[in-house]
């Protein structure tokens, strides 16, 4: 079946993957009705009746027959849906998917509804207990309005956070002793707010002193950040490797030391402060007195030290204008893959996002930290501004394609100044210390129209370029007063750049460069990492296209073809985890593959997506490697869809003082706020990869 219409019944514009009993009758075409066959085998909702409706298609149900297995496959997503809601993302911007997390719902109730006694706390005792703490903090005082005791079990505890203008100001916590936590026993959750709340009030008091002047209305811009702990898990103790036994953001950690003393880390908090899992450990250790060494503490007290383990439900108004959102470490839980539309939004967040950082002096901000709201280091090296400015013009060619000729002013006025300070910046010794950036720059003004009277500029590069190249064809980089040959993955982006070049200008004296590159390629021992296998293929489909007498096979190898298969099938997150949240579904977990131990993908995963979308237009590697379209196109959707999960939303925004900054940007990981250059550039060029193959393989 063509990848067109694979990408048309599963990322049909606009669809949204819904857990009822039936899907709504919207009118969708039959050649588009297999994607709600999808919907409905993740929902684990019987696909009989829809199957039917396919006998007057040979082909359809003839594609439908061959990948049944990977149907009852993507049934396996059901565990995404967080409590049985329905999310949507409309536009690329993902809300909140309970009742209390949009104004145009119910209203939160003013009173605590007539819930079981003694049922396990829930989203919606969180819901009532968040809009009753609002009310005390407008009010100033706890009051005791309603029934006087609310009853849950697998309750651990409650941390209240108020915040004003992204600081925080107060904060109080209401605890259960860890072998008090007895599965079953009943706990008041009004008590442990009314605690809570108080301890909060009493320390915004003291650190807020304008605060017992200000009117209701006012207060009313005082932020309430709420995680309720559900009953904590011991965790063994293994002094290898401790930070894998627990999700960092997710998890909250207790440890408990002889005498009965007790110190908690809080996820949300953690987040907020962009604590690492191994700073999450020091500080327990510092607060209970031993010194930060995990591996020394286990050895003199073994059997005394306690870690426990546990979950929460994290409610907070991420900003005045913004209802309140139910947050999963941090973020609103995405979809498990993204529709075409949403693909696109996300790339338009991520252009915008790199846009805002380039500033009129001609320099890119660099690494922005949202705890510290600051940049550090305060510019990006070159190589990076360049990367950034090549997305960006990549976003500007895609949007063309897509939307026809209407420029985006900021986006071109950022391109613009990033290059126009590139090309001042460029010397021999700047070439030769950073020939990569000379590359992305190169590759701009390639692709750019609004650079078509750059043309000395553009020759000036590739001639420098080539300069940089010895004898065997491997480009060479200055380090440190050392030559040596550029990494395998400058050595394949200089080659691309050049091809580029010549697909424009056909120049004569590019030709054995090229050729000199690709015989060095082909013979290198060299492993080829993850970050350069895109760029590989890319190179190899460039040069067939040419019908280049010296073809580049890099990726011809069948041991590289096992490592692709390998990194694909095994190290790619396809389905929600035993231990922590399905927000890392999609991504790449680099690590050997433990069931027990909660996966840990990071924006790296932007170089996976830049892989499968590179295999989805290549047949032969896709042969190669035992893919069939129609799990290229799953897979690729899966990624991106990790990708906008890594990604600055609004609601993610709630404790940073520069939302400006923040939104469109990619993080480190998801419980690492740290936002790069690079890595929101590669994530913008890895979705814009994938949907240029899709829109390749509709034609």
């Amino acid at each position: 079946m063509p990848l067109n219409k694979i990408h048309c019944h599963i990322l049909h514009h606009g669809s949204v993957l819904r857990k009822s009993n039936e899907l709504s009758s919207i009118g969708v075409p039959k050649t588009r009705m297999l994607v709600f066959g999808v919907c409905k085998f993740m929902s684990n909702i019987c696909l009989s009746q829809k199957i039917m409706s396919f006998q007057n298609n040979l082909k359809t149900r003839m594609w439908f027959k061959r990948n049944m297995a990977l149907l009852l496959m993507w049934s396996l997503f059901t565990p995404l849906a967080v409590d049985g809601q329905t999310v949507v993302v409309p536009n690329g911007q993902p809300q909140a998917d309970q009742a209390v997390t949009s104004a145009k719902q119910a209203a939160l109730p003013r009173e605590l509804p007539g819930a079981l006694p003694g049922a396990g706390v829930d989203w919606a005792d969180a819901g009532v207990i968040y809009d009753l703490i609002g009310r005390w903090v407008r009010d100033g005082r706890v009051g005791l309005p309603g029934p006087q005791t609310h009853l849950v079990t697998n309750f651990g505890g409650m941390r209240v956070t108020l915040r004003w203008m992204g600081k925080t100001y107060g904060i109080g916590d209401s605890l259960v002793e860890p072998a008090k936590q007895i599965p079953g026993h009943k706990f008041d959750l009004l008590h442990h707010a009314r605690n809570s709340t108080t301890a909060a009030l009493r320390m915004l008091r003291s650190r807020l002193p304008q605060w017992s002047t200000m009117s209701a209305g006012q207060r009313a811009s005082i932020l309430v950040d709420l995680q309720i702990a559900r009953t904590a898990k011991p965790l063994p103790m293994r002094s290898d490797r401790p930070t894998a036994l627990f999700s960092p953001g997710f998890h909250g950690l207790i440890l408990t030391a002889p005498h009965n003393h007790h110190a908690w880390s809080w996820p949300a908090t953690n987040l907020s402060m962009n604590l690492s899992p191994q700073s999450q450990l020091w500080t327990l250790l510092r607060e209970l007195g031993y010194e930060p060494d995990f591996k020394t503490v286990l050895a003199k007290a073994q059997t005394s030290l306690r870690f426990h383990c546990f979950s929460v439900i994290h409610l907070v108004q991420p900003a005045v204008d913004l209802p309140v959102t139910r947050l999963i470490r941090g973020q609103v839980i995405l979809p498990p893959m993204l529709d075409g539309r949403t693909l696109t939004a996300l790339t338009d967040r991520l252009a915008g996002h790199l846009a805002q950082r380039q500033r009129d002096n001609g320099t890119m901000a660099g690494t922005y930290r949202p705890t510290a709201n600051r940049y550090d280091p305060l510019d990006a090296n070159l190589e990076h501004q360049a990367m950034g400015a090549f997305a960006m013009a990549k976003w500007v060619q895609m949007d063309v394609l897509t939307r026809g000729p209407v420029e985006d002013p900021v986006v071109a006025k950022a391109i613009r100044q990033a290059v126009k300070y590139l090309l001042g910046q460029f010397d021999d010794r700047t070439i030769r210390q950073s020939p990569a950036a000379v590359a992305w720059t190169l590759r701009t003004l390639v692709a750019d129209p609004q650079f078509s009277d750059y043309k000395q500029q553009r020759d000036e590069l590739a001639a420098a370029l080539g300069g940089l190249q010895r004898e065997d064809g491997a480009f060479l980089i200055n380090r440190r007063e050392k030559t040596k040959p550029a990494k395998l993955a400058d050595q394949l982006l200089i080659l691309n750049s050049l091809i580029a070049y010549f697909e424009q200008t056909r120049q004569a004296m590019i030709k054995p460069i090229i050729d000199r590159s690709v015989l060095y390629l082909n013979q290198t021992n060299q492993a080829v990492p993850l970050q350069a296998m895109g760029l590989a293929i890319t190179a190899e489909k460039r040069l067939s296209k040419l019908q280049w007498e010296s073809a580049l096979t890099l990726l011809s190898s069948s041991q590289l073809v096992d490592v692709m298969r390998q990194l694909l099938l095994y190290h790619q997150v396809m389905q929600a985890p035993q231990v922590g949240p399905s927000d890392v579904v999609g991504g790449f977990d680099l690590r050997p593959r433990r069931t027990d131990l909660p996966p840990t993908p990071d924006w790296r995963s932007a170089y996976g997506l830049w892989l499968v979308a590179g295999v989805m237009t290549d047949e032969k590697v896709a042969r190669k490697l035992g893919l069939s379209e129609a799990e290229l196109v799953v897979r690729g959707s899966m990624a991106a869809r990790f990708l906008a999960q890594l990604s600055f939303t609004e609601p993610a925004c709630f404790y940073g003082m520069g939302r400006q900054e923040m939104q469109g940007g990619i993080r480190l990981t998801p419980w690492q706020n740290l936002m790069p250059v690079r890595a929101t550039a590669t994530a913008l060029l890895a979705c814009l990869h994938l949907r240029h193959a899709l829109i390749v393989s509709e034609k």
